[in-house]
C-alpha cells in the first residue's frame, strides 16, 4: 500500500454528492498513469486502459466510490448551533462529542457534535441513543450570523474529522469505506498499466455509493461493461461481539463476497454469476493468494444496481475486510489491501476475451 496516499484520501472530506476533491485527487492521480481520463456530469472519475488482445471483447469495469458518510445542516439555530440530517448510513450511537469537518465553498470548518454535560444527565438518560435530529454542531460562535460569516448555510455538508494511524500491519483511520477501496483502484490501475490485457480496462472512482448506491449508474452508456468489479469493505467479525456472525476477520486476504443483501428501503443487493466467482477463486488459488468467502445479510455496494443495466453485467465484489464500518475511525489490514490489488491484478491480466460465463 501507498500509505501515505491513503492517509491523503482518508483526511479528504468529501460526503456523497459532494466529492469534488476526491474527484480532483483521483482525476490527477489517474492521469498520472492514463492517457484517457474523463469525469462525467455526476462526478465519476474514469481512466481507461486500451486492451491489448487481437479479438475485440467486451471491456471490463472495476470501480471503489469516491464518497463518504456524513450529515447534512438542516436548520441554524439563533445561538449559532447547526442542526443536521443524515447523509448516508450515520450510527448515531457513535456520534456524540465528535469532531467534525463543516464543508464551505472557502474551507473546511472544525466542529464538535455537542453533548449534555454528564453532571446534568439524569440516570434514565445515560443509555439512551440521541436521534440525529437531536444532534447539533458546536461551531464555537454565539450567533447564527458569524455562522454565516463563515459561508455555513442550510445545506452544507458535515464529515466526521481527519484520524490515521498505523501499526504493524493494522490501519486505522477516517473513511476507509471507501478510501482504501479507492487506494486499492489506483494500485490496481498503476500496476495494469504494464502488464498486457486483452480487454478494455475501465478504472472508476464512483459518486453517491452511501446515498443511493446509484451515481455509478451513468458510466454504462458510454463503457456498456461485461464484467464489473466493485472494491468495498466487507465487514470484519473478528471483534468480541460479532464472532458468532462470520469468519470475515483480518489478516486472512481479501473476501469474495457470495451473496450480500439489504433488505431496509433499498431492496437490493448481488448474487455474483457463479462461474464468475469461481474465477476469482481459481486465479487465487492457482496465484497462492490468501482469500476468504462472505454472505453479508445488511451490506451492499453500488454493484447491486450496477448488474441491472443494459442486457445485464457480471458484476463481483472484492473486499477487504474492515472494522467498525461507518463509525468515525474504521480498522482494516495493510496485507489484506496489498492482497486485494494482487488478485484483481492477476484476475484482469488472465482473463480471457472468451471467458463462458453464459447462463444455463
Amino acid at each position: 500500500m501507498n500509505l501515505e496516499r491513503l492517509e491523503r484520501l482518508s483526511a479528504i472530506s468529501a460526503p456523497s454528492g459532494y466529492e469534488d476533491a476526491m474527484v480532483e485527487v483521483m482525476r490527477q492521480e489517474m492521469s498520472r498513469v492514463a492517457s484517457e481520463v474523463w469525469v462525467d456530469r455526476l462526478g465519476n472519475t474514469v481512466a481507461r486502459l486500451p486492451g491489448t488482445g487481437a479479438v475485440v471483447a467486451k471491456p471490463v469495469m472495476v470501480f471503489a466510490h469516491m464518497d463518504e458518510l456524513g450529515f447534512i445542516v438542516r436548520k441554524i439555530e439563533q445561538d449559532g448551533f447547526l442542526r443536521l440530517e443524515r447523509l448516508g448510513g450515520i450510527p448515531e450511537r457513535v456520534a456524540l462529542s465528535r469532531p467534525v469537518i463543516v464543508k464551505t465553498a472557502g474551507h473546511d470548518l472544525m466542529g464538535v457534535i455537542g453533548h449534555k454535560a454528564h453532571h446534568f444527565t439524569k440516570p434514565d438518560e445515560k443509555y439512551e441513543v440521541i436521534r440525529v435530529n437531536d444532534l447539533y454542531v458546536d461551531l464555537g460562535v454565539r450567533s447564527s450570523q458569524e455562522v454565516l460569516d463563515f459561508g455555513v448555510s442550510v445545506g452544507s455538508p458535515v464529515t466526521y474529522a481527519p484520524f490515521f494511524l498505523t501499526r504493524g500491519d493494522t490501519v486505522m483511520g477516517k473513511s476507509l469505506d471507501n478510501r482504501g477501496g479507492c487506494e486499492i483502484l489506483l494500485e490496481s490501475l498503476e500496476k495494469m498499466a504494464s502488464v498486457a490485457h486483452e480487454r478494455d480496462i475501465y478504472f472508476v472512482g464512483t459518486v453517491q455509493e452511501e446515498f443511493n448506491l446509484r451515481g455509478v449508474l451513468t458510466t454504462f452508456p458510454r463503457i456498456q461493461p461485461e464484467i464489473a468489479i466493485a472494491i468495498d469493505v466487507v465487514v470484519a467479525c473478528d471483534t468480541p461481539e460479532l464472532k458468532t456472525v462470520s469468519d470475515t476477520h483480518l489478516g486472512g486476504g481479501p473476501a469474495i463476497s457470495m451473496y450480500t443483501f439489504h433488505g431496509r428501503g433499498t431492496l437490493g443487493g448481488l448474487i455474483p454469476n457463479p462461474k464468475l466467482a469461481s474465477y476469482f477463486r481459481n486465479v487465487a488459488d492457482q496465484n497462492g493468494i490468501p482469500y476468504q468467502l462472505n454472505v453479508s445479510m445488511g451490506l451492499l455496494t453500488d454493484a447491486s444496481f450496477m448488474q441491472l443495466e443494459g442486457e445485464g453485467v457480471h458484476c463481483i465484489d472484492i473486499g477487504f475486510p474492515t472494522r467498525y464500518t461507518h463509525a468515525p475511525v474504521e480498522s482494516a489490514s495493510i496485507q489484506d489491501m496489498d492482497y486485494t490489488v494482487e488478485l484483481i491484478v492477476k484476475a484482469l491480466s488472465e482473463l480471457p476475451a472468451n471467458l463462458d460465463l453464459k447462463r444455463g
